[in-house]
């Protein structure tokens, strides 16, 4: 991108009266986070993704908790990367009224974002269906 696009580029962002950003897993690779749905991931090498519906839960809940621990544990290890500090920069000015996320790292709060969304889901609690008993798991 030559300079003039990238000058453009920073002006938009700078004159909006309603920016958002919208991420997913590509904000958060260089946290060291993969990317688990492209085809060269390891993740969807070594497992059937159906795992992660909410009918791979029903039909097989404890192999579920099973393979998410074993995949999730690291993720409270990593720390926010350069686009994720951006972002909450670009909130804390005022620029950016909100993130809306795909990912379920938790990466955003980290970087004390106040307004971000959850498409997906998080990591941070849970609730167990038989006894609906809260857990909360991390608070950022």
């Amino acid at each position: 991108m030559d300079k003039d696009k990238i000058n453009e580029v920073a002006n938009s962002i700078v004159n909006s009266e309603n920016l958002v950003a919208l991420t997913g897993t590509g904000v958060s690779t260089e946290s060291g986070i993969p990317d688990f749905r492209s085809p060269e991931s390891w993740l969807w090498s070594k497992m059937i993704p159906i795992f992660f519906t909410r009918w791979g839960f029903r039909l097989r809940p404890k192999a579920v908790y099973k393979l998410g621990r074993k995949l999730f544990t690291n993720i409270w290890l990593e720390e926010p990367a350069i686009p994720h500090k951006f972002l909450a920069l670009l909130e804390k000015k005022g620029i950016l009224k909100g993130v809306i996320t795909k990912n379920i790292d938790s990466l955003h709060q980290k970087t004390r974002s106040k307004s971000v969304i959850e498409v997906n889901a998080h990591l941070r609690s849970g609730t167990y269906k038989k006894c609906k008993k809260y857990i909360r798991w991390k608070k950022y």
